[in-house]
């Protein structure tokens, strides 16, 4: 019996040598098990909000997005002509380099941040920038027609409005 009792008075002794120990290194594992998703989470998050696309793995250049969006607007200046059988209200360009061979300075990459809604979409990933037409119209009191379409991270056009 006293065999007993000095065995377990070592181990009450070993316990309270190892337990500071043991105690440090579960803090250290608990707060590294919170900590590293958080931090991925920040840099995924941050990657996002600077326009990265993940599906592409890399950023898209002001020259893609205004390539892009170029693209789109000669597309869906087909589709509605094509939808109402008017080829004259057709744009006279074929292609994105006949358009910025016409208007070489017409577009523009801007980020309007400075609302709530627009800070989510870049956070989301839903809004790399806005691509900004200018060209000028004879029809308008300005003398220029502007056009902004929203553009994602990799590369969909969204009318923003």
């Amino acid at each position: 019996m006293d065999e007993i009792r000095a065995d377990i008075a070592r181990l009450i002794a070993a316990t309270k040598i190892l337990y500071p120990k043991l105690k440090n290194r579960l803090k250290v594992i608990f707060t590294s098990i919170l900590l590293i998703p958080l931090w991925i989470t920040l840099l995924l998050g941050s990657l996002s909000y600077y326009g990265f696309c993940f599906e592409k793995h890399r950023f898209i250049s002001d020259e893609e997005m205004i390539h892009i969006t170029i693209t789109e607007l000669l597309k869906s200046n087909r589709e509605y002509a094509e939808q109402h059988h008017d080829p004259s209200i057709l744009y006279p360009w074929h292609t994105v380099e006949q358009y910025l061979a016409a208007y070489p300075d017409c577009c523009t990459v801007s980020q309007f941040t400075d609302r709530i809604d627009i800070w989510l979409d870049k956070l989301f990933g839903n809004s790399a920038g806005y691509v900004v037409f200018e060209i000028p119209d004879k029809y308008d009191i300005s003398g220029k027609r502007k056009s902004v379409l929203k553009i994602t991270n990799c590369g969909q056009v969204i009318d923003p409005w």
